[in-house]
């Protein structure tokens, strides 16, 4: 099964990214360099860790961040269904490491294709 994580055009905070994950990213992104992408951690509903790379991808003409290498795993792990929608908060671990979690919405009422003024990232 493919699970999408669909990023909103809202950017809270546009600078959740330091320098360096930002060299990162464009180095892979722009400049095409597939050798190397920003590893994650990221926090899945079942309150599990796992590892996976973020990475910004073109598609459909916009600039979007994807995880990668380690979402598969993210996607056995859980029960997602088609149509649920969940937010994506991006933290800072103790040590400073960027880390994301998927959140669960909270009602019934939250899930499905309306609205939301949930901050989750696009670039």
């Amino acid at each position: 099964m493919l699970v999408h994580i669909l990023f909103t055009r809202k950017l809270c905070l546009p600078d959740f990214l330091s320098e360096e994950e930002s060299r990162v990213i464009y180095k892979q992104s722009v400049l095409k360099d597939r050798t190397e992408g920003l590893s994650v951690v990221l926090v899945d509903p079942l309150l599990k860790k796992h590892v996976v790379d973020l990475r910004k991808w073109k598609m459909g003409g916009r600039w979007n961040y994807v995880f990668v290498d380690g979402w598969n795993q993210v996607v056995s792990t859980n029960t997602f269904k088609v149509g649920d929608i969940y937010h994506v908060w991006s933290f800072r671990s103790r040590g400073g490491n960027l880390c994301f979690a998927l959140v669960p919405p909270r009602n019934s009422s939250d899930s499905g294709h309306g609205g939301s003024n949930s901050c989750l990232s696009s670039w």
